[in-house]
């Protein structure tokens, strides 16, 4: 008895240090998807960080090339504006200047008119006035003669026939005298208007002068305003074209900008995807190594727990034959392989005599080649031994596998199968 439970001890501590060796390989494989997911999780957050902050860099970039072009437009909208401003204000101190050149031409032609008027009158005044001397010498001399003729009528009554002659040869002196007056009165009013005509051609002259020296002035004043309006525009349109030709230059380095940072955030995150996937890789190989050398070592152990199983197997069959073959010198019955009891409370079967027949246990739902082989090694063979045995030995054998698989389906079945 003390045999067998120390058999059966060291069953229980091969399984258990069996399923210890399976739960450490459990916990490392999930520690082990745990560390990948937890990985993959870090890579993907990384990931999204670094595409939330290039879609940051490109919106503000947008708003920067958005807020250039909205200041193009008005500074664009103000250079419209205060050039038109400039052209409506040079149009309109233009007007101004041609309304007060005309206002001085008017008022010059008033003032040549008013002095020509003046002039006239002054001369007609003095024409007038030498008219009326020449009229008032005329009335002297015909109011003397009249009266010297009646001086000389009543004279001739006194004188005598030559005082007549005398008197007639002095009023003939006298007529000639008033026709050399009026001779000459005429002669000097025709000299008057000749002269009057010369001073109205010079002053004619002077004006038509005066007239077209003021309008090649204003023709050349409006030529000169329309050439500085000109080269003022040009002027305009240059500082325009160079000031627009400033912010397209900056909008290209703000691009070229954006596209360099494009650039190096791509290379950036391939680099830092590179080394993601190469230290994942480094990571996976090491987890790899260390699975495998934990594999390598659980296999080793399996194959000495698998051994030490085997071990102990023979020599409980050899200490149950021996005690069988001396209870039956003691008793007179012949030898009798193990009791299925003891089978059962162990989990294990006896390994086949030659009168034995293996049955194909894979024919069981549940049972493949692998679980079937495992069975084999625990020495069951049939589908008798699969009947009698327990579910827990069933389970400490198959380990891992047993622990999921329905191994009291698999008794029902042998126990249906084995007639």
């Amino acid at each position: 008895m003390a045999l067998r439970d120390e058999m059966h001890e060291l069953v229980q501590e091969l399984s258990d240090a069996h399923r210890e060796r399976g739960e450490a390989v459990l916990r490392i494989r999930s520690s082990t998807a745990q560390e990948l997911a937890d990985l993959q999780a870090t890579r993907m957050a990384m990931a999204s960080a670094q595409t939330e902050q290039l879609r940051e860099n490109v919106d503000e970039l947008r708003r920067n090339v958005n807020a250039a072009r909205s200041d193009a437009a008005t500074f664009m909208a103000r250079a419209g504006a205060a050039r038109q401003e400039m052209a409506d204000a040079q149009r309109q101190q233009l007007a101004e200047e041609y309304a007060h050149l005309a206002s001085s031409m008017t008022a010059f032609r008033q003032e040549m008119a008013d002095a020509q008027r003046a002039i006239a009158a002054k001369q007609q005044k003095n024409l007038d006035e030498y008219l009326d001397m020449v009229c008032t010498k005329v009335e002297c001399l015909r109011h003397d003669a009249v009266v010297y003729i009646q001086e000389a009528d009543a004279a001739h009554r006194r004188m005598s026939e030559d005082q007549n002659q005398r008197l007639s040869a002095v009023v003939q002196e006298l007529r000639s005298d008033v026709n050399d007056l009026r001779s000459a009165a005429v002669a000097f009013v025709a000299d008057l208007d000749a002269a009057h005509g010369v001073m109205s051609a010079e002053q004619h002259q002077h004006l038509a002068d005066s007239f077209t020296r003021l309008s090649s002035d204003v023709a050349a004043f409006l030529k000169n305003t329309a050439a500085a309006h000109q080269a003022l525009a040009v002027e305009q349109q240059e500082r325009l074209n160079e000031e627009l030709g400033a912010m397209r230059h900056e909008v290209e380095v703000l691009r070229q900008e954006a596209k360099a940072f494009l650039d190096a955030l791509e290379v950036a995150q391939q680099a830092m995807a590179a080394e993601q996937r190469q230290w994942l890789t480094a990571e996976r190989a090491g987890l790899t190594q260390n699975v495998n050398a934990a594999r390598a070592g659980f296999q080793a152990e399996l194959d000495a727990v698998r051994a030490d199983q085997r071990d102990a197997r023979q020599l409980w069959q050899g200490w149950a034959q021996l005690l069988y073959r001396q209870q039956a010198q003691i008793s007179d019955i012949p030898p009798v392989s193990a009791s299925p009891s003891l089978e059962a409370e162990s989990g294990m079967a006896p390994e086949p005599t030659a009168e034995v027949t293996k049955d194909d246990l894979s024919a069981i739902r549940g049972i493949g080649q692998t679980t079937e082989e495992r069975l084999n090694q625990a020495g069951i063979f049939t589908f008798a031994q699969l009947a009698q045995a327990a579910p827990d030995g069933l389970r400490q054998v198959l380990g891992d596998v047993g622990r999921l698989a329905k191994v009291e389906a698999w008794i029902s079945q042998a126990q249906e199968m084995k007639g």
